[in-house]
């Protein structure tokens, strides 16, 4: 066999001692067929023969100069049973014990990229091929770690296509054409505007408001509920259920709520003394007993007096 394959590579070859070709010469996988390779591992079978890419295949007219294919060994590493590294894409080891003196270098074939080369990466690292060499179990733990590498790389692209977003509506905010229109905005214009530049390309389960953003949605909610869900279908603004969570976190106890006289206080500092002047009123309305459990807070509200 390793006389066969010196004839079909011929060239200089044909003068080369057995050892020498041994130390200082190997062949590309590229000219072997797939048919040639052992199943499960890098090996060739004992029949392979060099038959791609050969100087027999080519016309008697074209001759071919094998002065420049070869590799000395100081470049690469001789594939032998004994080498410690599996030899990279552009090596063969060799099974046949008859055939370790042949290991001779071809010109050198570009080889063709193969589909989902990370993937492959995996079976690679444990010395198979194809997927279908594995054994049951190992082919459950492959897939699964497929699965998990997609689901990493769809992360990392929804998280670079989250980032661009942000510095692109970050920059936008902070440019000085925008900041010239929002000059003579009020600040509720101000941050509706925002919000609706913000929020407005996303899906309606990825939006996020912040709570000066959920008070002026809550402000409007308040005076028309028929009229906020008519907004809602035109502009971009938060659900219901956003704006009875944020009540819910408000706390209201019978008596006098301190917080709105805090409230009004601040108010009235920015109006002037002579409109200061004015009537408290609280007005009364019909109540029944009843009796309420709050289960945010753990505890029954009802009527008391205080």
């Amino acid at each position: 066999m390793l006389r066969t394959w010196i004839s079909i590579i011929g060239g200089d070859l044909l003068q080369m001692s057995l050892e020498d070709i041994y130390n200082k010469k190997r062949i590309c996988k590229c000219h072997f067929t797939d048919n040639y390779f052992n199943p499960g591992c890098k090996g060739l079978l004992r029949t392979a023969v060099p038959t791609l890419y050969v100087p027999m295949c080519m016309k008697d007219t074209e001759k071919r100069t094998f002065d420049d294919a070869f590799v000395e060994e100081s470049s690469f590493s001789v594939c032998t049973p004994s080498a410690k590294k599996i030899a990279t894409d552009v090596t063969v080891d060799i099974v046949d014990p008859n055939l370790e003196n042949a290991a001779v270098d071809m010109s050198p074939v570009p080889t063709t990229p193969t589909k989902n080369q990370e993937l492959q990466g995996l079976l690679k690292s444990v010395g198979v091929n194809k997927a279908i060499h594995l054994t049951p179990k190992a082919s459950t733990l492959y897939q699964a770690a497929t699965s998990l590498k997609r689901k990493v790389q769809y992360l990392h692209k929804k998280c670079r296509g989250f980032k661009s977003r942000l510095a692109a509506a970050t920059k936008l905010s902070e440019s000085e054409a925008f900041q010239r229109v929002a000059s003579n905005m009020s600040v509720a214009a101000k941050l509706f505007t925002n919000l609706q530049m913000r929020e407005t390309h996303k899906k309606s389960r990825g939006r996020r408001f912040s709570l000066e953003e959920k008070i002026l949605s809550l402000t409007m909610y308040k005076q028309s509920p028929k009229a906020y869900r008519l907004l809602q279908k035109l502009f971009t603004l938060p659900a219901r259920k956003t704006l009875t969570s944020l009540l819910q976190k408000v706390v209201l106890n019978t008596g006098l709520n301190m917080g709105l006289f805090k409230n009004l206080k601040t108010k009235v500092e920015r109006i002037p003394l002579n409109q200061r002047y004015c009537s408290l009123i609280f007005d009364e309305m019909s109540i029944m007993p009843s009796l309420q459990y709050d289960e945010h807070q753990d505890r029954i509200i009802g009527f008391q007096d205080k």
